[in-house]
């Protein structure tokens, strides 16, 4: 008896297996899991179930004003089985009472998703103002499961745009800009404009009787401002027989002082001897009729030592059409680097602030020297024209002298001459990392008392390495 029923249960199995392969739209040997197919014996009879892969939808739009074009994207989720797209279509409705109205349907089949996977379900006529529940379907089809999700937003034929500062002093006056705008109405709106804190009114404007300034935005003023904190404020728009009730959130730090950052234009790279200046502004909200006060200083560290180089009083010293402050060094910096920060020293309304520069370096100016002569016979004159030659410091003419001096082989100093003649064309050598007075062989002078002479040339001045 086992034997005659394991034989007609194996029979049945094999019958399962031909009305697969029967099928359209099979899967090669080794994908049935993939549509989870069970056989079940029921006393004679044999059942088959199939469950289609799940799905999900995820969605993506923004909230336009009232009957302007709509589009929310959807995108549908989930593992695709190998060679087998999905079809079927996405549909966008709203439910109203007992009417459902379709407002955009996608064949999946055929659309073309963006670069993220979504689908555009739009509605050019967009949404009447109100509030709105939409759903996003996805009918399924005979691989993939059905699924679908809803989203709810509200659409007014109007907006609100804000003029406010997101941090402000306690205790000081604190006003708000706002302006009521809309892409399709015309007509001047009316009711009212309310700030409020929580449900505590702070300010109100009726917009028939008040006045907006010259860039179309009505001022809401909280007279006492906010203790120290942080607010979370808003502003409501009650709306019209034309305008929509609108409103809108933010909020707002209240603070003892106003946070300062310090930003500064400058050269990395200045000439020694030339005045030196580093262009400085403080950066930050500025509280209404509250200007700041306090210094700005350039300040040099070497060591342990700190020196204040330059200083700016912001109560007298006038800033330039961007706002920087000049902080002038008229006799410059020394050749080499420097180490400078410029600092904020604040005021009872600003908060102290800092900034440290790039490593400044002095660099020097080189000269060169030029020279023109012939070669006497012994014991005649000798004259050798010499010209300091290279850039010149703005408003600095060279200074110092022209040296001619002779060594003798054995060391003994004959004499020397001085000169100043800068007219001299004929090109002499320059070596500009060697230290100041380090006079440079430039030539050797066959004669002169019968014998070989060296004469050195040099220039030194006191801003400048020159050889």
């Amino acid at each position: 008896m086992r034997a005659r029923n394991f034989w007609k249960r194996f029979l049945a199995l094999q019958e399962v297996k031909k009305q697969l392969r029967a099928r359209p739209n099979r899967r090669p040997f080794g994908q049935v899991e993939e549509l989870e197919t069970r056989c079940v014996l029921s006393g004679n009879s044999l059942l088959e179930t199939a469950s289609l892969v799940a799905d999900t939808i995820s969605l993506s739009w923004s909230t336009p004003q009232a009957n302007q074009a709509l589009t929310v994207n959807a995108k549908i989720n989930g593992t695709l089985i190998t060679d087998t797209p999905r079809t079927g279509t996405l549909t966008l409705t709203e439910t109203i009472g007992a009417n459902t109205t379709t407002l955009a349907t996608v064949d999946v089949a055929t659309a073309t998703p963006n670069a993220s996977g979504y689908y555009g379900l739009s509605v050019p006529a967009g949404l009447p103002s109100g509030s709105h529940t939409l759903k996003v379907s996805y009918s399924g089809d005979a691989n993939y499961g059905a699924y679908n999700t809803s989203l709810s937003f509200t659409l007014y034929n109007d907006s609100l745009a804000l003029k406010y500062s997101s941090q402000t002093l306690s205790s000081t006056s604190y006003n708000v800009g706002v302006q009521v705008k809309s892409t399709q109405l015309t007509a001047t709106p009316g009711g009212t404009l309310t700030l409020f804190e929580g449900s505590t009114s702070l300010a109100t404007l009726d917009l028939a009787t008040a006045t907006a300034d010259a860039s179309g935005y009505f001022n809401l003023t909280a007279a006492n401002g906010f203790a120290a904190g942080s607010h979370v404020l808003r502003v409501a728009y009650s709306g019209d027989g034309t305008y929509s009730a609108n409103s809108y959130s933010f909020v707002v730090s209240s603070v003892a002082t106003l946070s300062t950052s310090v930003g500064a234009s400058y050269s990395t790279i200045p000439t020694i001897g030339q005045s030196y200046t580093v262009s400085a502004i403080v950066n930050g909200t500025l509280a209404a009729g509250l200007a700041r006060t306090g210094t700005l200083n350039l300040i040099e560290t070497v060591g342990t030592t700190t020196t204040t180089l330059a200083t700016a009083d912001l109560s007298t010293a006038t800033p330039n059409a961007s706002g920087y402050y000049a902080l002038t060094i008229p006799a410059g910096l020394a050749v080499g680097p420097h180490t400078l920060k410029v600092t904020y020293s604040g005021d009872s309304h600003y908060g102290a602030s800092s900034l440290n520069l790039s490593t400044v370096t002095g660099k020097a100016v080189y000269d060169y020297v030029m020279l023109t002569y012939s070669i006497p016979q012994a014991n005649q004159s000798l004259t050798i024209s010499a010209a300091v030659s290279g850039t010149l410091l703005s408003g600095t003419p060279r200074t110092g002298t022209l040296t001619l001096t002779e060594t003798r082989h054995d060391d003994q100093h004959v004499g020397h001459s001085r000169y100043r003649d800068h007219d001299a064309q004929c090109l002499g050598l320059l070596r500009p990392h060697r230290p100041r007075r380090t006079w440079h062989r430039l030539a050797h002078v066959e004669g002169h008392l019968l014998g070989r002479r060296d004469l050195r040339f040099g220039h030194d001045d006191g801003h400048a390495q020159h050889h």
